[in-house]
């Protein structure tokens, strides 16, 4: 019963799959068509069109990735390194998605990997991050703290042992939060 439905999902797919993929390349969802032509891959290895499908979108986004990094870092973002980090991580996980799929991965013989540069990108975001939590903090109010409070925690997130980082997530939230004392006023009780 599962192999038949499998069989069923693969063949409504197939359908809707290249009507669709076009438009979805023009608007660089990379991601989408790339996963459709590997399920297709999984499910007919012979599929031509899917294989080149996967191998147009896939090389349309090492050039858009690409260009987009190239652009980011000539760029004068206060955040170019944590931008260029999520587009060095999105590349990856094409390339994963194609590493995972055997069908795919005669078809594209040495997916992109980036893994010595993300290295050195993910240090330079994190004290990209910390930079600007700690210049968020400095202004000392509420809403600069609540943004230093998310520039530190994604910074911990990319490397938890940087700095002094969990003690800035918990002074800037400390900064952040409303206090409120409560104080009884003693009523007086009358029989």
């Amino acid at each position: 019963m599962t192999k038949n439905l499998f069989v069923l999902l693969c063949l409504v797919g197939l359908f809707t799959c290249c009507s669709t993929n076009k438009g979805l390349l023009k608007k660089h969802n990379y991601a989408k068509v790339i996963n459709e032509a590997t399920f297709h891959l999984s499910c007919n290895a012979n599929d031509h069109r899917a294989g080149f499908l996967l191998q147009k979108a896939y090389s349309e986004a090492l050039i858009y990735y690409q260009n987009e990094i190239d652009s980011i870092l000539t760029s004068k973002d206060p955040f170019k390194w944590t931008t260029t980090l999520q587009l060095m991580q999105q590349t990856n996980d094409l390339s994963d998605e194609i590493l995972y799929n055997s069908a795919a991965l005669q078809l594209i013989c040495d997916p992109k990997i980036y893994t010595n540069e993300l290295f050195e990108v993910n240090e330079r975001a994190v004290t990209e991050l910390y930079g600007a939590g700690v210049y968020s903090l400095s202004l000392h109010t509420k809403q600069k703290a609540k943004e230093a409070w998310y520039y530190f925690t994604k910074a911990a997130k990319l490397h938890s042992g940087y700095k002094d980082v969990i003690l800035k997530i918990q002074e800037s939230k400390d900064l952040a939060t409303y206090k409120v004392i409560i104080d009884s006023v003693p009523a007086h009780i009358q029989y």
